[in-house]
């Protein structure tokens, strides 16, 4: 449907993450530990439960805790920010599992001077006002929840699998990009178009108010470990190696925005009303959940230390980390640390219960890499 009309509010960021998306690992991660403590009184009883929860949150531009509050904080550059989140529970037997997963997986990447332009304008700092600003956003945004079937087995002493179908529906929708540009016209005022086109649950760039999609599909994945000899190990690790999402009736936009009526307040920063040109509409939408891959080469130096090297490929980033651990009995203390992020990462497993924390701060406030991990 055509469209040609104007959206009140004030400039702000696009397709930030939100406070609701870290409302929803928080109760993920409280969901995860109720969870466990049932998982522990259930074997007790020989009753095979399984619980895993992963949560690995990056934020290049600001850290995280200011990216929930309108990018307040300091400013660091960097032109990407992303959260994946799984949430697993079920029950096996022999060969097979059963499980409920929830999933919430968030990823945006900018231009570096998009980024700097959206803090400043957060802000209200100054703007540099000899060049203009290249806009570029591609953003992808998943949030749904299912159940997940796996198989595993050992097929030799050296090599064990596991492969795993999720049929999923889906809860939250965002996928798109938009191109522009953005004019400085003095330290505090601008003019900015932006050519948008993208699909929505919830349209956050410019409040139309729509019917939630509905949307249903799969995701593969796969795991394998290999016993080089006796005391070398690679392990991989493929999250979506196959995954999409059928939504039926997606709401969509695809339109130019620009600056039209503007005012400014006390402080004499711009508050622009932008001008909405193009098409709204409704069609069926298929969205691809894009792989997440995960190396490990581990060897071990005496009889209760180990080495491992692991590499890491997400969407946006790729990288690797280095750690050491210490075994005794049926227990493991290791810690890790990642190079390219300044993060370190510290895990304990007590039998069968791991858990593992990451961060580039010990004040999680001032955490721009927060990771945190935990199976039973």
């Amino acid at each position: 449907m055509p469209i040609s009309r104007y959206r009140d509010g004030a400039s702000r960021p696009f397709l930030l993450l939100t406070p609701s998306a870290i409302h929803s690992v928080i109760n993920k991660v409280t969901a995860a530990l109720v969870l466990l403590t049932l998982c522990w009184q259930a074997q007790a009883a020989n009753t095979k439960v399984y619980t895993e929860f992963d949560s690995f949150t990056r934020s290049d531009p600001v850290t995280i805790n200011g990216a929930f509050h309108e990018w307040e904080g300091k400013f660091y550059g960097g032109d990407q920010q992303y959260s994946y989140n799984w949430a697993e529970i079920g029950i096996r037997e022999k060969h097979w599992g059963l499980g409920f997963l929830k999933r919430l997986d968030y990823q945006v990447k900018y231009s570096d001077e998009m980024t700097e332009t959206l803090y400043l304008t957060q802000n209200k700092l100054d703007l540099t006002t000899n060049q203009d600003v290249p806009l570029y956003l591609d953003v992808h945004h998943f949030q749904g929840a299912g159940v997940r079937l796996s198989y595993r087995n050992q097929t030799s002493a050296k090599f064990n699998f596991e492969v795993g179908l999720s049929y999923l529906k889906g809860e939250r929708l965002t996928e798109g990009n938009a191109r522009g540009n953005l004019t400085p016209l003095s330290q505090k005022d601008y003019d900015y178009t932006a050519d948008v086109d993208y699909f929505y649950s919830e349209d956050d760039l410019f409040d139309r108010i729509v019917s939630e999609p509905q949307g249903k599909g799969f995701s593969f994945d796969l795991k394998f470990d290999y016993n080089i000899s006796e005391r070398s190990k690679l392990t991989a690790k493929i999250q979506d190696a196959w995954a999409e999402i059928y939504w039926k009736n997606a709401p969509f936009t695809r339109a130019t925005a620009h600056s039209d009526t503007k005012q400014f307040d006390a402080d004499g920063y711009v508050h622009i009303e932008s001008h909405l040109a193009g098409i709204e509409g409704q069609r069926d939408y298929r969205q691809t959940l894009p792989a997440r891959t995960k190396l490990s080469l581990s060897h071990k130096i005496g009889l209760s230390t180990e080495a491992e090297i692991n590499y890491w490929r997400l969407p946006l980033d790729d990288g690797y980390n280095l750690g050491i651990g210490r075994s005794w009995k049926k227990n493991k203390l290791s810690i890790h640390y990642w190079p390219e992020l300044g993060a370190v990462g510290l895990g304990l497993e007590l039998g069968r219960l791991s858990i593992a924390i990451t961060s580039d701060k010990l004040d999680f406030d001032d955490a721009r890499t927060l990771g945190v991990n935990i199976t039973f």
